[in-house]
């Protein structure tokens, strides 16, 4: 598949229009129409020219062909592809420098993160739209849901960030041990890198250090348990701060209120 440079940024709700799954051998018709088309690769390959530029699209890829724009086929090919055509406001922008998590940017081509099922899911929606068990609004949310997805990973490959890079690892790893007491040693012991290695890998993926990192999956695991009625001090400890009054004053810094006066808006009695 040809790299480009053909961004769009989608903005409002879509309009499903119609959509489907489709097993042929055929060229790709030439047309230019009103509605956005996003196609789904699950085999064989297909082969479209998207204005002056020619792509050829695998399964596992996408391919997203903007409205009022010609595109035809190239070759004959053999091909199932799922397709979504729906109407939404979009304009052509040029690649993204840095994320814009609550936008959907995408460009005319691109991948399916590996870790999501989106065959199975723009399947299932495609079977609740035939068994008329979907409405016009349950169709848009999810379609919308679709490209949000699509453009959450196609900028992080962007940026550089593929998931199961070392950054995330680090990041999965103060999730599920961040009630222990992590400090560079263990750190460098688990990943076999200098803690200044790492903290590097890291803060270029999310631009904050590890040790802030764990700080705020600390507070935030606190945050739930507060509110399900645990003790402050029990909560402290649970959440790897061996500083009861360290917890106190970081917590008031990342929520803006006390744990106590969380509590109190959550228990008449706390």
């Amino acid at each position: 598949m040809k790299e480009n440079t053909d961004w769009y940024h989608l903005e409002g709700e879509p309009s499903v229009e119609t959509m489907g799954r489709i097993t042929a051998a055929n060229v790709h018709p030439a047309r230019n129409v009103a509605f956005w088309v996003l196609g789904i690769v699950h085999a064989g390959r297909r082969t479209i020219q998207i204005g002056e530029r020619r792509y050829t699209f695998t399964p596992g890829d996408y391919f997203l062909l903007p409205p009022h724009i010609e595109h035809g086929g190239i070759e004959t090919d053999a091909h199932e592809v799922f397709f979504v055509h729906f109407h939404m406001a979009g304009k052509r922008l040029a690649p993204p420098s840095r994320l814009r998590k609550d936008q959907i940017l995408l460009p005319v081509s691109g991948q399916l993160p590996k870790d999501l099922d989106l065959f199975r899911f723009v399947d299932y929606l495609d079977k609740q739209r035939q068994l008329d068990y979907a409405g016009e609004q349950f169709l848009a949310v999810h379609v919308k849901a679709l490209l949000y997805q699509l453009s959450a990973f196609m900028q992080n490959k962007q940026m550089g960030y593929d998931r199961g890079s070392l950054a995330d690892e680090i990041f999965f790893f103060l999730s599920e041990h961040y009630g222990d007491q992590l400090g560079a040693e263990r750190l460098e012991k688990h990943f076999h890198l200098t803690y200044r290695q790492l903290n590097g890998v890291f803060y270029r993926r999310f631009q904050t250090t590890i040790r802030q990192k764990l700080i705020d999956i600390r507070i935030q695991h606190a945050f739930n348990l507060l509110v399900n009625g645990e003790s402050v001090a029990a909560v402290a400890a649970k959440t790897g701060f061996s500083d009861y009054f360290y917890f106190l004053k970081s917590f008031k810094r990342k929520i803006g209120i006390t744990p106590k006066m969380l509590q109190q808006k959550y228990f008449r009695n706390p």
